[in-house]
């Protein structure tokens, strides 16, 4: 994110690797802060939010339940 534009995003909190953005300023509807997102979603695990089809999870524990 940082070498995309936003200079100022915060390392990972907690043990959920998860972002805190309060007070920093960050504005996530920002041309840069889209652009950045977009460039760098695929480096999350599993691809990141809204990676996979709704339900996809759902239905590939269903298989490993059976």
């Amino acid at each position: 994110m940082r070498s995309h534009g936003v200079t100022n995003f915060p390392d990972p909190s907690g043990g959920a690797g998860g972002f805190n953005l309060n007070g920093t300023g960050i504005d996530p509807q920002a041309p840069a802060f889209q652009s950045a997102q977009e460039t760098c979603l695929k480096l999350l695990p599993g691809g990141g939010p809204g990676a996979h089809p709704p339900g996809q999870a759902m239905a590939q524990a269903l298989q490993i339940s059976e």
